[in-house]
């Protein structure tokens, strides 16, 4: 290309560019107005311009996300901002650090079909219709797009709707290489550069391939409570989502401690052991915790169940298995029952402490809670109490059993179907 065609066609993109600023800035003014907590949001993040993005918008699910104005110019205003809600929702949900060892492309479609439900779920609140328009269609030069939008999933998180695709059978996505510009303008800092990046088909965005280092998962929720001191002032107008707002009060709630917890069920459902107070429990003591030694001990018959699906993560089992331990010392009928979608061990409590001590648990798979229920309604008799070891993204029997349910979750975890539920320290 000649020089002459050269700056004739930087001068088109440049063009371009600034009509998407403008569309960009109108849509930013528009949040603040009806949406504050939205508009606050997108006020913290960083938009770039990225001419070559094999589709509308890309994001780092932290702090940057990238428009192609080749793309956005073919889309309305309202269709637009959809897209700006999708990839700030991303942000606000924190979907990389999510993740966690889930397949990357069901992640990346399972994130999809909930963010753009709660995106379809913004009202407009002169019409009280939506308040953007879904992008699929039919465009010239760019041909049919369709993103991933489906009202089966209304109200699910995308841990839930993951379990459900990982048990289906997706065509593998393609792979493509990014290149994205650091800054503003083009020579501005270093250029991203990804070479094999999944795009996992969601008809909006490329999410890029990384998870996130605990200082920017806590940067993202310093945004958001900033979003919602706007929300606040604006006197709570607008909508701010229910699902982040529950995500960031589980991130900021101090975790109780679990064996207070433990020790109160014990009283309640063994009833027969004293606790002295004068001795900490010397084991685990060496685990960090000051606990009461239980002077006689509790022979009340205790069932934990442990999920080992793949949305536990090895580390997470690892922290979990010397729980499963400490439930051992207090109570020494204990057994222990290893599951992810289909019961995979039954451990009685005269094995249990050779078989914690392989720290190694089968599973892997989806994940299923009615099996293991099935299997303690065919024993003799029920439990004492039953403890359920989970990060909860799972199915549960429609009735709650006749028996106490405890469950103990890492910090970022889903709904308790029934019984008690306490958070567990850590990530």
């Amino acid at each position: 290309m000649s020089e002459k065609k050269l700056t004739a066609a930087r001068k088109r993109l440049a063009a371009l560019e600034d009509a998407e600023w403008t569309r960009l800035s109108q849509l930013r003014m528009q949040l603040l107005e009806l949406h504050p907590f939205w508009g606050h949001l997108l006020l913290q993040v960083r938009l770039l311009m990225a001419p070559e993005l094999e589709a509308f918008a890309a994001t780092d699910c932290v702090g940057r996300i990238w428009f192609n104005p080749n793309r956005t110019r073919h889309l309305s205003l309202p269709q637009l901002g959809f897209v700006v809600l999708h990839e700030l929702s991303h942000i606000l949900l924190l979907s990389g650090e999510r993740r966690r060892e889930r397949n990357l492309h069901l992640w990346n479609c399972a994130t999809d079909y909930a963010i753009n439900r709660m995106v379809a779920a913004v009202r407009n609140p002169s019409t009280g219709g939506a308040l953007y328009e879904s992008p699929s269609g039919t465009y010239r030069g760019l041909g049919k797009v369709e993103i991933l939008l489906d009202s089966k999933w209304d109200g699910k998180v995308a841990e839930a709707i993951y379990e459900h695709l990982a048990a289906a059978a997706l065509p593998n996505p393609q792979t493509i290489t990014l290149t994205l510009r650091a800054g503003r303008e083009p020579g501005d800092g270093d250029s991203i550069h990804i070479p094999r990046v999944s795009d996992h088909g969601g008809g909006i965005d490329i999410h890029l391939p990384r998870g996130l280092l605990p200082e920017e998962a806590e940067e993202v929720a310093a945004r958001v409570e900033q979003a919602l001191r706007g929300w606040e002032d604006s006197g709570r107008r607008g909508d701010a989502p229910g699902q982040a707002l529950r995500l960031l009060q589980r991130r900021r709630e101090p975790p109780l401690p679990w064996q207070a917890l433990l020790q109160r069920y014990l009283r309640t459902c063994f009833g027969r052991h004293e606790w002295d107070t004068r001795r900490p429990n010397r084991r685990m003591l060496e685990q960090g915790f000051i606990a009461p030694t239980v002077r006689k001990e509790a022979r009340g018959r205790l069932v934990v169940a442990i999920d080992t699906s793949a949305s536990m993560g090895t580390e997470l089992l690892s922290r979990f298995i010397s729980q499963v331990e400490q439930l051992a010392d207090v109570a020494p009928e204990t057994t222990l029952v290893v599951a992810d979608a289909r019961v995979q061990e039954v451990v009685p409590p005269a094995q249990l402490k050779r078989y914690l001590g392989r720290r190694k648990l089968p599973g892997g798979g989806g994940t299923d809670h009615r099996p293991v229920f099935d299997w303690v309604e065919q024993q003799n008799s029920p439990p004492d109490l039953f403890v359920g070891i989970s990060d909860l993204y799972s199915r549960f029997p429609a009735e709650c059993p006749g028996y106490p349910v405890l469950w103990l979750a890492p910090h970022m975890h889903g709904p308790a179907p029934f019984g008690d539920l306490i958070a567990v320290q850590g990530r």
